[in-house]
């Protein structure tokens, strides 16, 4: 597994110019037409004696350095203390122990089943358990977890895509592979807030639950039975440009989002000029704040039709406005759907889903590409 900072060094075609620009959320480079810089919105650098250090991992034990989080004897640990430490499956009421090894640059047991595996990220872990094929199973974990310390977002155990609990039924008629997913995060870097009712009028304005710990964001409404109930979702992104220089000028800003996936109906997804950093992170307290704001918002730029894009791949938007563009903190958006805006309603799945930045592949988070320059100093000779 690669950071997202090593994976995008790897991947991009701006590695043939000089480094320029190392922050805690992105790396900039210098080319001709000034500094091109990408931010995410977790940490990627660690600052130690005043320079910023490419968050790397340690293979021998299996943790990044720069990171809280790491692996020792047999355990997940925050801050050097315990947070979990797995121990078996259940698998219809036969007990199979992890005997975990470190593969690589991951830490994984193999099932007769299926396999168990930890994997950690810059600013989180992982706990993930992937069936590959179709069974009809119950199944629970005896993987202790240590009291969640302060500030630490943790999504419970699920599978991905459905179902909260610690026990979990599988039928041969589900979609495969199953996997099945609890997430701690030293961040909540994005997420996503939905309305669900019975009327669309009520599911567009008011908000009824949130994600903020999650690889997926939805955006776009649906109508679905039973219950013939209406929702809407409206995502949120942001991202670290604190280390653009103050005296430089932002001269370009582009966003781009990688789809994981879409139905067939055809809006625009818009994003939008909304600073939620007032909800940030954003709680059952002040997500409906989040949710009308984002609905209220200007539409500042374009990302996509979903008519031209395909899953599993990345799309960039059209120009946004680079007065946004936040020197000093965060840079923030909310994303929505062409048809909530113009509160036409759904006949059914009209959504596509993101990958956010909690997905534990790094080249598929959200990035903002920014185009900056010191200003001109004035003097002429």
């Amino acid at each position: 597994m690669k950071t997202w900072l090593a994976d995008f060094q790897e991947r991009t075609e701006l590695n043939k110019y000089p480094v320029a620009l190392r922050t805690r959320g992105g790396i900039g480079y210098q080319t001709p037409d000034g500094i091109v810089s990408t931010f995410v919105g977790h940490r990627v650098h660690y600052l130690e004696s005043g320079i910023w250090k490419p968050i790397t991992l340690k293979h021998d034990k299996g943790n990044f350095e720069g990171s809280d989080f790491g692996w020792k004897g047999g355990q997940v640990t925050y801050k050097k203390k315990s947070l979990f430490r797995p121990k078996a499956v259940i698998f219809n009421g036969v007990r199979y122990n992890l005997n975990l090894r470190l593969d690589g640059t991951r830490v994984v047991a193999s099932l007769p089943f299926g396999e168990y595996e930890v994997r950690f990220t810059e600013g989180g872990v992982k706990e993930l358990l992937t069936i590959p094929e179709p069974v009809d199973a119950v199944i629970e974990f005896d993987v202790p977890h240590s009291a969640k310390p302060d500030k630490l977002y943790k999504i419970e155990r699920h599978i991905v895509g459905g179902i909260f609990g610690e026990i979990f039924t599988l039928t041969k008629d589900m979609q495969y592979p199953v996997v099945i997913d609890p997430d701690y995060a030293a961040h909540a870097a994005d997420g996503y807030v939905y309305g669900d009712a019975t009327s669309y009028a009520t599911a567009r304005t008011t908000s009824t639950g949130f994600s903020i710990v999650t690889a997926t964001l939805y955006i776009g409404q649906q109508y679905y039975t039973p219950g013939t109930n209406y929702q809407t979702r409206r995502s949120y992104l942001k991202y670290d440009t604190s280390g653009i220089p103050d005296g430089d000028t932002v001269t370009q800003a582009n966003a781009t989002l990688y789809c994981t996936a879409k139905d067939a109906v055809t809006f625009n997804i818009n994003l939008v000029k909304q600073d939620w950093s007032a909800q940030d992170p954003i709680t059952s307290g002040n997500m409906e704040a989040a949710y009308d704001n984002c609905l209220a918002g200007t539409t500042d730029a374009l990302w996509q039709s979903t008519a031209s894009v395909t899953a599993g791949n990345a799309y960039t938007s059209s120009n946004l406005d680079t007065t946004r563009v936040s020197k000093t903190g965060y840079t923030y958006y909310g994303v929505r759907s062409s048809k909530d805006e113009s509160a036409t309603a759904p006949t059914g799945n009209e959504y596509l889903q993101v990958a956010s930045q909690d997905n534990v592949t790094a080249g598929f988070r959200p990035i903002l590409t920014v185009v900056h320059a010191p200003a001109a100093s004035g003097f002429f000779f």
